[in-house]
């Protein structure tokens, strides 16, 4: 399976992340902080080709 690469800004990915939030939170639910790790982000210039 190839990789999957995606060329956005840290802006974008920000506004995407809050747009799906906003889609699942939902009122009266009792939330916990919890993090993620995205790994293997890097800059869309420093990407090689095969």
């Amino acid at each position: 399976m190839g990789s999957l690469v995606l060329y956005v800004s840290t802006l974008t990915l920000v506004h995407y992340v809050l747009e799906g939030l906003k889609r699942i939170y939902k009122e009266g639910i009792e939330y916990k902080k919890a993090g993620i790790l995205l790994d293997g982000i890097c800059p869309a210039h420093s990407q090689q080709y095969h």
